[in-house]
């Protein structure tokens, strides 16, 4: 048997987005793609942050716009027929709103070495960063 040490080195740049009043975006506002082109961006990697801890609820990757994706999540109420991963996103949400905290939405379109445009290299990354980041709902 072969032991290998195997390093990976990532730089990511992660940008939260406008909402529709050209302030940083947070769970429900509004998203106007005028404002903030980066709404119609496809092939990214997407994380929810919570506001008050900094902590990563979540890490996800997308081949849809940005907007249709952050729709399925604020639309997955415990009666609507989204994934199971939407709606723990959503109750999480619910939760934080009862203490005035909320989560908010960053992304990156491009991560050194990988090609988010093409499907299974974007998933590999987005699992590395799970891997990496632990977030605490995934």
């Amino acid at each position: 048997m072969v032991n290998e040490k195997i390093e990976i080195s990532f730089i990511v740049t992660w940008t939260r987005l406008k909402n529709a009043n050209n302030v940083s975006y947070k769970w429900g506002d509004g998203k106007n793609i005028s404002i903030d082109s980066n709404w119609s961006k496809r092939n990214v990697i997407y994380r929810w942050v919570k506001n008050s801890t900094g902590e990563i609820a979540i890490v996800g990757e997308t081949e849809r716009r940005l907007s249709d994706r952050v729709n399925n999540y604020i639309s997955a109420s415990p009666t609507s027929r989204a994934g199971a991963t939407n709606k723990k996103v959503f109750k999480e949400q619910s939760i934080l709103s009862r203490n005035n905290n909320f989560l908010y939405l960053e992304f990156t379109e491009s991560i050194v070495g990988y090609s988010l445009n093409d499907n299974r290299e974007r998933k590999l990354a987005e699992s590395l960063l799970i891997g990496f980041y632990k977030p605490y709902l995934q």
